[in-house]
This record gives structure tokens, sequence and C-alpha cells, in this order.
């Protein structure tokens, strides 16, 4: 576990792209917030490589109040990687 004073936010889900990204924004507001978007890092895990889901930091600082509304796009695989991409109808 890591803990930390800066507004890098780790991503619950793994984002591969930012295409995935549909909306970023404070609670409240329409409008995006375009902060900078680290992508899920393929290496292998170490102590020295970047978030193996991703990170987001935005434009302006969080202040314990407002709250970072993002919404992310799912491909198939990330919803149920158990499940085939075509299933045959019977």
């Amino acid at each position: 576990m890591t803990v930390g004073v800066t507004d890098v936010i780790g991503i619950p889900v793994r984002v591969i792209d930012a295409g995935y990204i549909v909306k970023v924004g404070w609670n409240n507001t329409l409008l995006q917030n375009a902060g900078i978007l680290a992508v899920a890092a393929t290496a292998t895990a170490t102590t020295t490589t970047g978030d193996v889901r991703g990170t987001f930091t935005p434009t302006t600082a969080s202040d314990g109040i407002k709250r970072l509304v993002m919404t992310i796009a799912l491909p198939a695989i990330a919803v149920d990687p158990m499940q085939p991409a075509l299933v045959p109808l019977v």
C-alpha cells in the first residue's frame, strides 16, 4: 500500500488507451477536466514500473470535498474475461 499527498489518482480498472475515457470532471459540473492520464503499465510489475491499471492527475487540486467523476468505457474482455467473444446461438 502507498499513501501520499499528491493528486495522482489510481484508476480502479485497467485502462490501456485514452480512448476508453469518456468523461472526467468534478461532481456537479459539466466541464471536462483535461488532466494527465497515464495508461496501464504493460511491463512486468516492479517497484519502479507504473500502475498496472493506470492513473489520472486532474488539472485542479482536490480538496477533500470535491469528488472526481470518471466515466470509463470498458471493452468486453474487461467486463468478463472468462466469456468467449462470440456465443453461438443454439
